[in-house]
């Protein structure tokens, strides 16, 4: 099967998902400089600020916190207990001004048809993304939530999916890296919540910063958070 297949096939199939815009949709809007992060359900704020910081120490965006959002008409499916993620990105893309970033941490469960769930959802290349905040503190798996895991998977899927939104699919050099594909809970817990090399220097060109920049950027992040990150060797250019 052609490389491109295996990648749409990962894109369409995977917890962590993207929607690829159209071709009419596609390059409509420039990649976000500032984003609004906000909840949609009843989410703790601390848990937006901490997309927020994490969005500004990644990729270097401004960020600022926006009103709660109401669930959409019709995305609530109640034989799953779940709620429909193209029509919550889709009610968004409608409302949204299209050059600012918005990204929501959706309170309840999220899926897709084809999909179990899903831990966040983006357009590629865009300016939205969502998360499920009911995979990501564990409930929705029947674990009682914990700081100690919920914050590196906040994290990791924040980075993730805002690297979707750059146009960054998912990683094909390090199966650790934060952009990699994420089959299931304890492959998230597994990665790491920076970049391999290649993803690293790719944001870094794009979002304007030198590597070692977006280095101590992310070990501000990591240390406010009481989370220890080792960076990979940089590649030989």
């Amino acid at each position: 099967m052609p490389k491109k297949i295996h990648i749409l096939l990962a894109l369409l199939l995977l917890p962590l998902a993207c929607s690829p815009k159209s071709d009419t949709e596609a390059g409509k809007e420039q990649a976000p400089t500032t984003v609004t992060v906000c909840a949609m359900g009843e989410v703790d704020s601390r848990w937006l600020t901490l997309m927020g910081e994490t969005l500004q120490a990644s990729f270097k965006v401004e960020w600022k916190p926006g009103s709660a959002m109401d669930y959409p008409e019709g995305a609530y499916n109640a034989s799953r207990n779940q709620y429909d993620a193209p029509t919550i990105l889709k009610y968004i893309h409608k409302n949204q001004p299209p050059t600012e970033g918005v990204m929501v941490l959706v309170e309840g469960d999220l899926y897709r048809e084809g999909r179990n769930y899903l831990f966040g959802y983006a357009l590629m290349p865009g300016n939205i993304s969502i998360m499920s905040l009911a995979r990501l503190d564990g409930s929705a798996f029947g674990y009682q939530p914990t700081d100690t895991k919920t914050v590196p998977r906040i994290i990791k899927t924040t980075v993730h999916e805002f690297a979707h939104n750059l146009g960054l699919s998912h990683c094909q050099h390090d199966d650790t890296c934060v952009v990699s594909d994420t089959l299931g809970l304890k492959d998230l817990d597994n990665k790491q919540m920076n970049f391999c090399p290649t993803c690293e220097r790719w944001i870094c060109m794009v979002c304007g910063m030198e590597v070692e920049e977006g280095r101590e950027r992310m070990r501000k992040l990591f240390e406010k958070y009481g989370l220890v990150v080792e960076f990979s060797p940089l590649e030989e250019n």
